[in-house]
């Protein structure tokens, strides 16, 4: 970025279209207990409609929620995103985030292809009180043919949840993750 020899480390805009497919059948909106979430979208960026560059970008979205035992939750989820063609550093996946691979600094990891996966277990303790425990392994590569198991990264923490809202379930939370990169607070 430095050297401003980076795409789009000097601005860039974006203009794009696109398609996207969503099917679900989640028992809640913010706290899901069953059922499953599916969404894959493609989107085309052309100087044709306005972008400065022209590029594709696609992402999926899978997650499954599974209740084994009454009000507790495990939580599974899958997501792949994959650029191509002049993609400018703010449109390129990024690992890390408050919901996928916490316990990584978003973009640190950054590059023209995704993949990540996560697990978390969800749990009431007491009154209004829940814990989770997750643990998460992703990657980024300059194309997909490039992941390999030696760039694999791993994340793990647990989290506790304060119940806001009981009839949308809604909820406050604090998550601790751990990582290579260190331990951040969410």
């Amino acid at each position: 970025i430095d050297t401003l020899n980076l795409l789009g480390s000097m601005g860039v805009v974006t203009s794009s279209f696109g398609a996207l497919v969503a099917l679900e059948n989640r028992d809640s909106l913010f706290f899901p207990t069953k059922g499953y979430y599916f969404e894959a979208k493609g989107l085309f960026y052309r100087k044709f409609f306005g972008s400065d560059v022209d590029f594709f970008r696609g992402d999926v979205d899978l997650r499954y929620y599974v209740s084994f035992i009454k009000s507790q939750v495990l939580a599974l989820n899958t997501i792949f995103n994959i650029t191509l063609g002049d993609v400018p550093i703010q449109m390129m996946p990024k690992l890390g985030n408050y919901q996928m691979m916490r316990g990584y600094p978003m973009g640190k990891h950054t590059d023209k292809s995704l993949w990540a996966s996560q697990a978390e277990y969800r749990l009431p303790l007491f009154w209004k009180i829940g814990a989770s425990a997750f643990v998460g392994i992703g990657q980024v590569a300059s194309e997909i043919s490039k992941f390999n198991s030696n760039d694999i990264k791993i994340a793990f923490g647990y989290g506790l949840r304060y119940l806001l809202d009981k009839a949308q379930h809604l909820n406050v939370r604090l998550d601790i993750a751990h990582s290579i990169e260190g331990t951040f607070v969410y």
